[in-house]
């Protein structure tokens, strides 16, 4: 019987645990998901600007007809 008590503390004890993130695993997390979130920001800003740079580089309908 005291081995059943000693896993149902123990058990109980690892949920609580679980269920109430510390704040250091609270703070990691939102570091992480502000990297995310700069990476994200990154990516369009990289896009955007290829895009630009393909549009400068691309000739117009107008250049073209001159020629």
């Amino acid at each position: 019987m005291n081995f059943r008590a000693l896993f149902l503390f123990v058990f109980l004890l690892v949920v609580a645990a679980a269920a109430f993130p510390s704040e250091g695993n609270r703070l990691r997390r939102d570091v992480a998901e502000d990297a995310k979130t700069a990476a994200a920001d990154a990516k369009k800003a990289a896009a955007k600007v290829a895009d630009d740079a393909a549009a400068a580089i691309k000739p117009t309908e107008k250049s073209t007809s001159r020629k």
